[in-house]
């Protein structure tokens, strides 16, 4: 062992952790060191991310409407949905885990919108590696594990509504 300094004093050297004390001088010091607006970082991304069950919810019950619902058409209609929800939002999930990664571009000011950042690095993801292989990167795996727990979801949601139904009507 060197005397350079304690495991745990090396670490806090190299990766300095703040402590805060309250979340009233959290949100303080937060504001005063990042902007007001840092407080909110995240929120758009949430905000439009939440697209994606209102957008699978509405497929699945415009095809429910169409062809029934029994087993074999839950299924199918579970997936047809998940499928529509994800090809639409999935730009989005790109772009929310690059920005948790700390890729996006540091050109942000507070007085900016956050949907035009959101916008901005649409344009640069495009630009750079183009639509496909940039947007939807990784999609056929989200893909996969979406669709898979869609078709459980709803055929539990269309066994509970049956259920519920039967049980509390007279």
């Amino acid at each position: 062992r060197s005397d350079n300094g304690t495991k745990s004093e090396k670490n806090s050297a190299t990766n300095p952790k703040k402590k805060y004390h309250g979340i009233s001088q959290t949100l303080f010091t937060i504001s005063k060191e990042e902007g007001m607006l840092s407080l909110w970082n995240g929120t758009s991304a949430s905000i439009i991310l939440s697209f994606n069950p209102a957008i699978q919810f509405g497929v699945y019950e415009m095809l429910k409407r169409q062809s029934g619902s029994d087993g074999g058409n839950t299924l199918v209609n579970a997936v047809i949905a998940k499928f529509v929800a994800t090809l639409v939002t999935y730009p989005m999930q790109v772009i929310q885990t690059q920005h948790r990664a700390g890729h996006h571009v540091a050109r942000r000011s507070e007085n900016n919108l956050p949907l035009f950042h959101w916008i901005h690095d649409i344009w640069r993801i495009i630009r750079n590696d183009g639509i496909i292989s940039g947007l939807y990167c990784g999609f056929e795996t989200k893909l996969v594990q979406g669709c898979l727990n869609s078709a459980v979801m709803f055929v539990v949601y269309e066994h509970l509504i049956l259920f519920l139904s039967r049980w509390l009507t007279p």
